[in-house]
């Protein structure tokens, strides 16, 4: 089992990853949060990013959307951001936070 200390240097990792991408896709001034800031992870030119890596997803072929962690909403359910990012250990896929959310909801 991860520690919380692995958690938070993947989570790290996966925002880095996400802040090349986006840069190479040609967002500008990215701004990767520090510490506990559970409204998104990046911002770039007040257009928000919420980022998970999932590095179980490649033995699964699945990628798993947290909602709730002790009973609290969490992830996609709590994230105020405009877009939410899935990195995994081959693909990056990202999504508008609101469209997602409506997609899970009727297909979940």
């Amino acid at each position: 089992m991860n520690t919380f200390e692995e958690k938070v240097k993947t989570g790290s990792l996966g925002e880095e990853i996400a802040a090349d991408v986006l840069t190479q896709l040609g967002f500008k001034n990215l701004k990767i949060m520090q510490g506990y800031f559970p409204d998104y992870d990046i911002e770039s030119d007040g257009i928000t990013f919420e980022v998970k890596f999932d590095e179980k997803s490649t033995q699964t072929g699945n990628i798993f959307f947290e909602h709730s962690y002790n009973k609290k909403p969490s992830g996609l359910r709590a994230t105020k951001a405009d877009y939410f990012i899935v990195v995994t250990d081959t693909k990056f896929r990202m999504f508008r936070t609101d469209e997602l959310r409506e997609f899970l909801n009727k297909h979940a």
